[in-house]
């Protein structure tokens, strides 16, 4: 049996940010550094692996690593 409800999101600004998604900033930290952010509550930390690849870690395991390309001018 399905029991109709109202409509849990209006839109995507309603739901949980994307696990996968990892900002980036640039720091002067006795010289310059990476700094990397996630706005998911799940992600708690960041793997970067000698092939110049980024993975969100969360308690449950960690995220296939993206190709990490940063362009300082």
């Amino acid at each position: 049996m399905v029991i109709p409800s109202r409509r849990l999101a209006d839109s995507s600004a309603d739901l949980v940010p994307d696990l996968a998604a990892i900002s980036t900033g640039v720091i002067d930290h006795q010289g310059p550094a990476l700094v990397f952010g996630a706005d998911h509550p799940y992600a708690t930390g960041f793997q970067v692996t000698d092939r110049q690849t980024v993975a969100v870690l969360t308690r449950y395991g960690t995220l296939a690593p993206q190709p990490l390309v940063y362009l300082v001018r």
